[in-house]
């Protein structure tokens, strides 16, 4: 029982996050509209649904990638460029790391 409780409590938080980034992608223009506001609709999805969603969303950011803002680097050195093919490679395990290097 207890594992269970743990479990649920797990997924709630993992789900608040979700929500989170998804606000954090809308609101810094990431994400185009109607995607921009799809964080208002995740906790109202089932599991297999909001995995459609979150892939959809991947979809839409490899379609419409992010424009650089007024803070953000406007090029990469020779070594970051040679970094990045391994980054986009490795995009499951290395994402967390990808703001530090570039």
């Amino acid at each position: 029982v207890r594992e269970s409780k743990l479990c649920r409590r797990l997924h709630a938080q993992q789900l608040v996050v979700t929500c989170l980034v998804l606000e954090a992608m809308g609101r810094g223009g990431w994400l185009v509209q109607p995607w921009d506001t799809v964080s208002e609709i995740v906790l109202e999805l089932s599991p297999p649904e909001l995995v459609k969603l979150l892939m959809a969303v991947w979809t839409t950011l490899i379609r419409f990638p992010p424009q650089a803002g007024p803070y953000s680097p406007t090029t990469l050195g020779s070594e970051g460029a040679r970094m990045k093919p391994l980054f986009v490679d490795n995009i499951t395990s290395l994402a967390p790391y990808f703001a530090r290097f570039f």
